[in-house]
């Protein structure tokens, strides 16, 4: 004769305490998981906002437009962008992929924003302006020692996504070089800066060096790091 093995199988509470756990983990997952098409719809849209900007740049090259509004005489957003596709800058009238969410032309500061729901979307992770990005990309580059300084290794050693920093970010090119960080304007604009005498250098695109920052010293630089080219950072104007 066989004999039959008695099976040990889970009680009710045993279930019912399994099922209260699984409750939890969903109670806390879903929401995150809600907030991903959003983010990710934002992610495009600020991909689509940089090459924007980057296209309204190679335009007002093209047009030879250095002072006043790159889009003079244009009354509205649509306006603008519909002249960058005439002139094949871009492909066509960016649209903001977040419901709610436009571009819109900023004169005071000449670049486009992306604007949700009421609110004026960063740039760029750290920011979107010099004195915003500056001390945020510094302390990362403090926190557990500096990076690698070649190719994409000098921003994914300190947390940064490389492709949020191949075009520039109000007019800024920022590239950390393990405990420097050296920025240059975009083509078309300059960077001007006064040195510890009171004397203007301007940097442009087509220089070969940048503005330095030594973390070793906690000072600025202008074309290389020696005693005679500190300058005054506060001074920084965009041109």
């Amino acid at each position: 004769m066989f004999k039959i093995r008695a099976q040990k199988g889970f009680t009710l509470i045993e279930l019912l305490l399994v099922i209260a756990v699984l409750g939890i983990f969903a109670a806390i997952a879903l929401p995150r998981l809600g907030g991903v098409p959003e983010r990710a719809k934002i992610a495009v849209d600020k991909a689509a906002l940089r090459n924007v900007n980057y296209a309204t740049t190679l335009y007002s090259i093209n047009e030879q437009i250095s002072e006043g509004d790159i889009f003079e005489g244009f009354n509205t957003d649509e306006e603008r962008m519909q002249e960058l596709v005439d002139e094949d800058f871009i492909d066509h009238i960016a649209e903001a992929e977040t419901e709610g969410a436009e571009f819109n032309w900023v004169i005071e500061e000449q670049l486009w924003v992306l604007i949700n729901q009421g609110n004026v979307v960063p740039l760029s992770p750290l920011g979107s302006s010099f004195a915003e990005i500056t001390p945020k990309m510094i302390e990362l580059m403090n926190e557990g020692g500096y990076g690698r300084t070649w190719d994409d290794y000098r921003y994914t050693d300190i947390g940064l996504d490389p492709e949020d920093w191949e075009l520039p970010v109000g007019h800024i090119y920022y590239k950390p070089v393990g405990s420097r960080l050296e920025i240059r304007p975009e083509e078309g604009y300059n960077l001007v800066v006064e040195d510890m005498d009171g004397n203007e250098k301007v940097l442009t695109n087509s220089s070969n060096y940048n503005l330095i920052y030594n973390d070793l010293d906690g000072k600025w630089y202008y074309h290389s790091i020696s005693e005679e080219n500190i300058i005054n950072i506060d001074t920084l104007q965009i041109e």
